[in-house]
């Protein structure tokens, strides 16, 4: 699911059929290669028969909900996944987030905004933006491309974090978003900030999906260092890697 092609495949699920004909009609003008798929189920076949690009679900599908083939598809890709919700509960977009999701688009939607995420996102996946700074300002020379605290290690162009040795498994953004922390230390980042950085666009006024992504992150490293405290939230501020700490 994961193999790269150009131009971009998308996959576009939804059981609305007037929703699923604007998206697919869109971003064919743009260029995509689009997948249409009416349910979660027939999504999930897509997904597992053919290289895909991005996937775009909408929550309430029948047989298999947006929530159910995310769930199942971030144990097997690291595509980027945009929700696409008429809901407007928080706690459902957070529970998408916490899925796995890169991004979550509420409807009624501009064409314009959809189209400026989908670039973002496949921006970010498409390409290293280590290996030589493109997309983010965040190139990386000989000098910092290993970074060392305590137990923690982080191979910035080889795209692995290690404790003690044995490596974690960080998603690209949750890597990346650690890796802007990282080469920073002691800098507090925004939520607004690190959205930009990292899904190259502006967030529109939508910074969950930094702070579920920080949870994420967090918990990862717990799991490996009792205690972890090395990412600070900055109340009213953002995100910062502590300077001195060990980990």
């Amino acid at each position: 699911m994961n193999q790269k092609s150009s131009p971009a495949t998308i996959l576009v699920a939804d059981n609305e059929p007037a929703v699923l004909e604007v998206i697919s009609v869109a971003l064919t003008r743009e260029g995509y290669h689009v997948i249409p798929a009416c349910d979660g189920m027939e999504a999930l076949e897509v997904l597992r028969s053919q290289p895909v690009d991005l996937a775009i679900l909408d929550i309430m599908m029948p047989r298999l909900t947006g929530f159910d083939v995310c769930r199942i598809v971030r144990g097997e890709s690291d595509i980027p996944i945009l929700f696409l919700s008429g809901l407007q509960n928080e706690v459902d977009k957070v529970l998408g987030l916490g899925l796995g999701a890169d991004d979550y688009i509420m409807k009624p939607f501009g064409i314009a905004e959809l189209n400026a995420r989908v670039a973002a996102n496949l921006r970010r996946y498409r390409g290293n933006p280590f290996s030589n700074g493109a997309g983010t300002g965040m190139g990386v020379g000989s000098d910092n491309s290993m970074l060392h605290f305590g137990p923690i290690q982080i191979d910035v162009k080889g795209f692995t974090i290690l404790v003690d040795g044995t490596p974690l498994p960080f998603s690209q953004k949750e890597f990346e978003i650690v890796c802007l922390l990282a080469l920073s230390p002691g800098t507090a980042f925004s939520r607004e900030q690190i959205y930009e950085k990292i899904w190259g666009a502006q967030p529109m006024g939508e910074t969950a999906t930094v702070t579920e992504h920080i949870k994420k992150i967090r918990q990862k490293f717990l799991q490996a260092i009792p205690g972890f405290d090395q990412i600070k939230t900055i109340w009213g501020v953002g995100y910062k890697w502590e300077k001195d700490k060990a980990g």
